[in-house]
């Protein structure tokens, strides 16, 4: 999975085409709910949980990529282990909107 925050202010070549086709969602940060883990949509887990890793990327756009635990709990999906300090680090603040790709 793939963290973006401005792929949609340029026009897009063929590959950023390609790329915006892949399942995704949009997740507006919380400091309320989510400073330690972010849960994925429900929506977004039932129609594609058979695909999700158990151990994935955050990847800013043109940025390294941040190991990521995913985490099934019985409230549903949430990035855990590692999530915190990708957040810290990339300085993600309350009311950023997080675009997440499969």
């Amino acid at each position: 999975m793939a963290c973006l925050f401005k792929i949609f202010g340029r026009m897009a070549d063929n590959a950023d085409r390609e790329y915006l086709r892949l399942p995704s969602f949009c997740k507006r940060f919380s400091e309320l709910h989510s400073m330690d883990e972010l849960r994925l949509p429900p929506e977004f887990v039932a129609q594609h949980g058979a695909e999700l890793p158990f151990d994935c990327r955050l990847v800013m756009a043109r940025g390294r990529p941040w190991p990521v635990r995913l985490l099934r709990i019985a409230s549903g999906w949430q990035f855990h282990v590692g999530w915190k300090e990708f957040r810290i680090h990339n300085r993600i603040v309350d009311e950023d909107l997080l675009t997440f790709t499969l």
